[in-house]
């Protein structure tokens, strides 16, 4: 059972709002009205698990239509590969 907030069905949550903006924009181009509820951090940029889902929501009614589209949406993958250089660290 989808999780429902004032009349708002979550349709799918993810770890990223640049993933929740590609599919907000595919249901919003099916004409699926959406909202993205996202519980990150933007001031420390730290990974505290459930307490920083984004949420991609839309219209109770239009629930499963909104299902439907999302299951049809490859995101990109966002594991780095263990062989790449992302920069200096820091050490303590």
């Amino acid at each position: 059972m989808a999780e429902i907030i004032e009349g708002w069905a979550v349709v799918k949550t993810v770890d990223y709002e640049h993933q929740a903006k590609i599919i907000s924009d595919q249901l919003e181009a099916s004409g699926i009205e959406t909202t993205i509820l996202s519980q990150k951090d933007h001031v420390n940029v730290v990974w505290v698990g459930d307490l920083s889902e984004v949420k991609i929501m839309v219209p109770k009614e239009k629930l499963q239509e909104a299902l439907s589209i999302c299951a049809d949406i490859q995101l990109p993958d966002m594991e780095l590969p263990d062989d790449i250089d992302v920069g200096p660290t820091q050490e303590s």
